[in-house]
């Protein structure tokens, strides 16, 4: 019967799926994913050349891969190179071509690394970032990579290698796929004593007796690659030492071979529970797992227990805690699919080093990254932290007298609007593209199962997740809408624009509390940018946590910002305002550490904001008033007061129109994409706009709408206010 029950289950749960790494048992995966893509290329990156030296040293073994990619295009590209390391492995240099030559980069704090190449690229400088993302991933950014023009990238990892019965086991991954120029991979086995067994992908390696060891070398033209080359070391049984001099100082190695263990049978069968829980994650970050293993694996297992009790739990919501913490009144659920159960959280790596390690030097921690740039003297790279937020400091004191300024101009007008009743309606905005007629052609019982039909041709791209999401929602199917969202956290780990994509679009559905822990992740990955803390505040604004939500905005009011975010400050203290001028008396608000020249609430009749996902665009807010006259970036002031803040020309926004008192008539709200200057082409930037009648009013009422515009010059009208005579 438990077989019974096992093999429904694994017809239940079997799908056709692409194996990301290596599994016990698992059959032979498709052909290796291309490991440097871009977005907007006519033809994808080429891996030119592959260059592998292996060392293995004892039980500790060092990999240096030069990669040389190709780009194909009549156009200069941004490249980002996915590598993957098997657990244990450690990259301990990193090294990028710069006018023809290799220039080792330096490890750096990992937000300030990410910091300095952002600020570098502003520059028109070509930096290269790499940085772990979760766990053992790492990702490189290389720009430019120029049309018909190669670039160089060198990593070198370390491992300690595990043991197999009486040998080392050296595993050396080889999931590069085409390889258009060829392949030249030459190891070296210091102090061995035998060859070694060699099986899996060129397991043809012949190893050759060399002064102190073995060598083997293996060099092929136009070679296709995927899979893991292993070797079997024979272990010395006697105790060793190794010594090595790097960059000044001395590292040894000892091995000390350890008593073997009794024999299993002496120490006796373990027994195998007779209840067994199987929590089997069913999420869409699993469609990527070596499903045919595990369920072979599983097989094994229930047939060594025999007869017994299996719990199966299909979980769709597991907490990924790799990802980030979800909030504690919950997190964002899981998309469906055929999964596996989740991973042990990642061992910690080991104490940092300053530069570079060797074989024998420990790797820096997870929160480190390297990078590299050219034309870049050393004190670029030493990038200052943030100041504390606080009153102190010429900065914070420049933002209060700023802020003040804005204040007294308001007062110096009548303090409350008088208009009549306000309405807020929103354009419906649809997508236009492939697969929407498909989907809108469904029946809702049929929409889900439509859309899991379509997910396989579309897992990169935001753009179909939020679409199918606003279908769902539109049929009142709030739940799976929410799953499909939840795609966009595991789309690109660590990539704080798809966040924020998720965190606006959470917010339109009015899920705050969901909102709240991606926020939280995009500040922690972007505190340098106001937008973090600014957008964080809102969502707490919007679960009511007025006290969080001030103590988020007051930082946005406070902290030195870039000069690209000018005037920020000023549209977090509005709605900072607003929330404590709000907020209800049991809440008991703690405002002791806002200056007092601050706190002054400015009521608005219409109020319409506009924030967007892409770094270094333009995106442009138009509001056209009843007497049909237009509010925008060249025509910041209108004849009734309006008023448009700064062009926000760098990425994010907000850009704001404010009226405080409006005449009756309705005002036409639109979008427009300016430009924009990012390396990376973007598919289409996604856009949030937040109207708000009777802004900082209790009858404030306001709508959240989400879009996308997909290249320069393209306006979309996005709503509209009708205000109603008294």
């Amino acid at each position: 019967m438990l077989q019974q029950t096992v093999g429904r289950m694994a017809g239940r749960m079997m799908a056709v799926m692409l194996a990301l790494c290596c599994v016990a048992g698992a059959a032979r995966a498709a052909a290796a994913p291309q490991i440097m893509t871009t977005i907007g290329g006519e033809r994808p990156l080429r891996l030119q050349n592959l260059d592998i030296d292996g060392s293995v040293s004892g039980g500790m073994a060092l990999t240096r891969v030069r990669m040389v990619f190709f780009n194909p295009n009549q156009r200069a590209l941004e490249g980002r190179l996915q590598f993957p390391l098997l657990p244990g492995q450690r990259i301990t240099a990193f090294a990028l071509d710069v006018e023809g030559q290799l220039r080792p980069a330096v490890p750096v704090e990992k937000a300030k690394g990410r910091q300095i190449v952002e600020q570098l690229e502003r520059r028109r400088v070509d930096p290269a970032l790499l940085e772990q993302t979760q766990g053992n991933n790492f990702q490189l950014r290389v720009y430019p990579i120029a049309a018909q023009g190669t670039r160089t990238v060198e990593l070198t990892y370390a491992e300690p290698l595990e043991r197999e019965g009486a040998n080392w086991a050296y595993r050396l991954p080889l999931a590069y796929g085409e390889v258009a120029r060829g392949l030249n991979l030459r190891l070296q086995l210091n102090g061995a004593d035998a060859a070694p067994q060699a099986s899996g992908t060129l397991a043809e390696l012949a190893f050759a007796r060399r002064a102190g060891g073995y060598e083997a070398q293996i060099v092929k033209e136009h070679v296709s690659l995927d899979g893991t080359l292993k070797l079997l070391l024979p272990a010395s049984a006697a105790p060793r030492s190794f010594v090595q001099q790097f960059d000044g100082a001395t590292y040894f190695m000892a091995e000390v071979p350890l008593p073997p263990l009794p024999p299993a049978a002496s120490r006796g069968a373990r027994v195998l529970p007779k209840v067994v829980g199987l929590l089997w994650d069913s999420s869409g970050s699993g469609a990527n797992r070596a499903n045919a293993a595990e369920l072979v694996e599983l097989e094994r297992y229930f047939k060594a227990l025999g007869n017994g009790e299996v719990r199966l739990r299909w979980d769709r919501s597991y907490p990924k805690d790799f990802f980030y913490q979800p909030p504690p009144k919950g997190g964002v659920a899981n998309e469906p699919s055929d999964g596996m159960p989740p991973p042990p959280p990642p061992r910690p790596l080991a104490h940092p080093v300053p530069m570079p390690a060797p074989i024998m030097a420990p790797s820096w921690q997870r929160e480190k990254v390297i990078v590299a740039g050219s034309r870049v003297a050393q004190g670029d790279l030493a990038y200052g932290a943030l100041a504390p937020a606080g009153p102190a400091g010429p900065a914070a004191e420049s933002a209060v007298v700023a802020a003040t300024n804005v204040l007294q101009r308001a007062e110096s007008k009548s303090s409350t609007p008088g208009t009549g009743e306000i309405g807020v309606s929103l354009q419906k905005w649809r997508a236009d593209a492939p697969y929407i007629a498909r989907l809108q052609a469904a029946g809702t019982d049929r929409l889900y199962a439509i859309y899991l039909d379509e997910r396989p041709s579309y897992t990169n791209s935001s753009a179909f997740f939020l679409d199918v999401a606003d279908l769902l929602f539109e049929r009142g199917q709030r739940e799976l809408a929410l799953r499909v969202l939840s795609n966009l956290a595991e789309m690109d780990l660590e990539n704080r624009q798809v966040l924020r994509i998720l965190g606006y679009r959470l917010m339109q559905a009015g899920a705050p509390e969901l909102a709240i822990g991606v926020f939280e992740k995009v500040r922690e990955l972007a505190e340098e940018e106001p937008q973090s803390f600014r957008d964080l505040g809102l969502a707490h604004a919007a679960a009511d946590h007025p006290q969080q939500a001030v103590d988020q905005l007051y930082e946005v009011v406070l902290r030195p910002w870039d000069q690209r975010f000018a005037e920020i400050e000023l549209i977090a203290l509005a709605e900072m305002n607003a929330i404590v001028a709000n907020a209800p008396r049991k809440a008991a608000l703690d405002t002791s550490r806002i200056d007092p020249r601050l706190l002054k609430n400015m009521p608005l009749d219409l109020r319409a904001v506009l924030s967007w996902d892409a770094d270094n665009s333009d995106m442009d807010l138009w509001v056209t008033d009843p007497n049909g006259e237009r509010c925008f970036y060249g025509k910041r002031f209108s004849y009734q007061g309006g008023r448009m803040s700064l062009d926000f020309t760098g990425g994010y926004g907000p850009e704001e129109f404010s009226l405080r008192h409006a005449k009756p008539g309705k005002y036409r709200i639109e979008a427009n994409f300016y430009g924009s200057t990012q390396q990376l082409v973007a598919a289409a930037t996604t856009l949030q706009l937040r109207l708000s009648s009777g802004f900082g009013s209790g009858a404030a009422q306001d709508k959240l709408i989400t879009l996308r515009l997909k290249g320069r010059g393209e306006t979309v009208l996005v709503g509209e206010f009708e205000v109603k005579p008294k």
